[in-house]
């Protein structure tokens, strides 16, 4: 007599898998990320060169309310060029990039692959949390 091993049937949405899959597709964003210079410059270099352009420009101090010391410009500056980076990581970035894969069709591709949508998702999400802790680094790390 032989023993026939049942296999357990397949779980499309199995939290173990959705996670490796969200995994893989934030690496994935992040690849295609890196690999378009715009979509770079626009995140990371340009809040960076505001942050060293304006902090050149205006030096000195701004009176902040009586009997308060005065702030440091590039104090008072640093914290909207951050506000600036982290939005441009997250809502504009990721508004842009789901708005031209859906142009180009990619969307519908990826609907015809295994892929869950919720994967799909976690990747972008992955990608906006990376790119705006890397911002808010790369901001710090030059103030």
């Amino acid at each position: 007599m032989t023993a026939t091993i049942a296999n357990p049937a397949f779980r499309p949405n199995a939290p173990g898998r959705l996670v490796r899959l969200s995994f893989e597709r934030t690496r994935f964003e992040l690849q295609t990320f890196f690999r378009t210079p715009e979509q770079v410059f626009f995140t990371f270099l340009l809040p960076v060169l505001f942050v060293l352009i304006f902090s050149t420009i205006f030096s000195g101090a701004i009176d902040g309310p009586p009997g308060a010391e005065p702030v440091q410009f590039a104090q008072y500056f640093v914290p909207g060029m951050i506000a600036t980076g982290v939005v441009s990581a997250t809502f504009a970035s990721l508004a842009m990039t789901v708005a031209m894969e859906q142009h180009e069709g990619l969307l519908r591709r990826l609907s015809g692959t295994p892929l869950p949508r919720s994967a799909y998702f976690a990747g972008k999400v992955g990608l906006a949390l990376v790119t705006s802790f890397l911002d808010v680094v790369l901001i710090l790390a030059i103030r």
